[in-house]
C-alpha cells in the first residue's frame, strides 16, 4: 500500500525539468533590497537543484524517510517542501559567505525537517477548521483511497495517525503498509504478537476515526 497514491499530473520519468513544477510561481514579496537579492537567488537554486535532480530517486528518498519515521505524509508534497528548503539553505550559506556547499550533501536533513514542518502545518490546519473536513484537500487524498473514507476526512485521519507514539506508528506500518510478518516484526523488536496487535489496532482506529465508544462496541460484538 503505496503512500501518496492520490492521482498526480503525468510526469518525465527521466525526472529532471519535471521538478520545477514543484517551484512556488508567487514568492512572498521581499522586505528589501536585501531580502530580494535573496529570494531572487533561492528561487534560482531552487531551478538549479531541480534540473540537477533525479526525480524518481528523490521521491524514492522522501517515501523511505517519512517510512522509517513512520509517518502519514504525502510524497510529492514532502519533495517540494525538502527541495525548497535545500535551495534556501544553499543560498544563504552563499550570501553568507561561507560557501555554497554540494545541495545533496544535505537531503536527508532537508527532508526530515520538511516532515517536522509539514507535521506542525497539518496540526495548525486542522485546529483552525475546527475539525471540520474539507473535500478539496489533495494533499490528503492518499489516505482516503487507501482506507476507504469520506472525501474531506483524510487531513483529521493524518493528524490523529502521526500524533500516536512511535510505539504504535511503527507496528502499524510494518505490519500493515508494508505486510511485514509477525515475526520479522517481533525480530526488529517492536513487540510481542499481542503488543503488535493492539499497536496496530490502535494506528487504524485513527485513522478509521473511531472513538473510545466505537471501540467498545466492536469488541463486544466479537465477543457475542
Amino acid at each position: 500500500m503505496g503512500q501518496g497514491s492520490a492521482e498526480k499530473p503525468a510526469r518525465d520519468r527521466r525526472g529532471r525539468e519535471d521538478l520545477r513544477e514543484w517551484i512556488p510561481q508567487a514568492p512572498p514579496a521581499p522586505k528589501s533590497d536585501a531580502d530580494a537579492g535573496l529570494l531572487d537567488g533561492a528561487r534560482k537554486s531552487l531551478g538549479a537543484i531541480a534540473d540537477g535532480t533525479n526525480h524518481a530517486e528523490f521521491l524514492g528518498r522522501c517515501a523511505a524517510r517519512s517510512r522509517d519515521r513512520a509517518y502519514l505524509i504525502d510524497v510529492d508534497r514532502l519533495a517540494g517542501r525538502a527541495l525548497a528548503r535545500l535551495a534556501w539553505w544553499s543560498r544563504t550559506r552563499s550570501a553568507a559567505g561561507t560557501g555554497e556547499a554540494e545541495p545533496m550533501a544535505r537531503r536527508d536533513d532537508a527532508i526530515d525537517a520538511s516532515i517536522d514542518d509539514l507535521l506542525r502545518l497539518d496540526q495548525l490546519l486542522i485546529a483552525r477548521r475546527g475539525g471540520l473536513p474539507r473535500a478539496e484537500d489533495e494533499a490528503y487524498r492518499f489516505v482516503e483511497h487507501a482506507f476507504g473514507l469520506e472525501p474531506g476526512q483524510g487531513l483529521l485521519a493524518v493528524v490523529r495517525f502521526n500524533e500516536l507514539p512511535p510505539s504504535s506508528r511503527l507496528p502499524f506500518f510494518a505490519l500493515v503498509m508494508e505486510g511485514r510478518t509477525i515475526e520479522d516484526c517481533q525480530a526488529a523488536g517492536l513487540g510481542s504478537p499481542e503488543e503488535l496487535g493492539a499497536r496496530a489496532r490502535q494506528g487504524l482506529e485513527a485513522i478509521l476515526l473511531m472513538e473510545p465508544a466505537e471501540r467498545q462496541a466492536g469488541v463486544a460484538a466479537q465477543a457475542r
